[in-house]
């Protein structure tokens, strides 16, 4: 569980090609259709792959969760994190009610804490009009930082971003189209939460490496 301070936010990993003959998203592809029945469908939708996540600051402790797929038509920017989104990934959950929480102005956060009957503090920044940190003038609460901001998690997912190989795409090098798999990105997520939560884990490990080796 998640305590004290802690920074929520949401966020795209990858942006997928998906052609409206697609094997792999049949079953979004007919959603999008039957919202939209007296539209004609496009060549190919867009599929942004979004994440929702939450870090308790100063340490290493983080929960990363798939936000619900969604198809939009090409050129649509990602949708930002709804309440029904925060609602259907559970992540308040695994933050405890005593907590600050610290967002970058997504109200769907404090909406869903309400309707899940969740007592923790919420606290915003303005992304929307640059404003990316702010000084609180008392703490929240116990143990909650007097900066307000998600300067934390913004450097997290640049991180989970950078270990997703680059060549996790949906298009071959000669331009023929490949769908690429969500799951499969979801792995190299999840790899790099095991890898963070577990620093001190490694770190021993080199330490008795390297002990190992001055014996031999």
């Amino acid at each position: 569980m998640l305590d004290k301070a802690v920074e929520v936010d949401g966020t795209c990993l990858r942006t997928l090609r998906v052609s409206r003959w697609s094997k792999t998203y049949a079953n979004l592809v007919q959603e999008w259709q039957a919202k939209h029945a007296h539209q004609a469908s496009p060549d190919y939708f867009l599929l942004h792959l979004r994440a929702l996540g939450a870090t308790q600051r100063g340490t290493q402790k983080c929960v990363f969760v798939p936000a619900p797929l969604r198809l939009v038509p090409a050129g649509s920017v990602p949708p930002p994190e709804s309440c029904e989104d925060v609602l259907c990934t559970r992540l308040l959950k695994r933050i405890r009610s005593q907590a600050t929480c610290y967002a970058d102005g997504a109200m769907a956060w404090d909406r869903a804490a309400v309707r899940q009957g969740k007592r923790m503090a919420f606290v915003h920044v303005k992304h929307n009009k640059s404003i990316f940190t702010r000084a609180l003038r008392r703490k929240p609460r116990k143990g909650a930082s007097s900066l307000a901001g998600t300067q934390q998690i913004d450097r997290v997912w640049m991180h989970v971003k950078a270990s997703i190989p680059k060549g996790m795409h949906n298009k071959k090098s000669d331009g023929c189209h490949r769908e690429a798999n969500a799951d499969r990105i979801w792995k190299y997520i999840r790899q790099f939460q095991f890898r963070r939560m577990h620093t001190d884990v490694f770190t021993a490990l080199s330490k008795l490496c390297q002990a190992a080796n001055r014996c031999s």
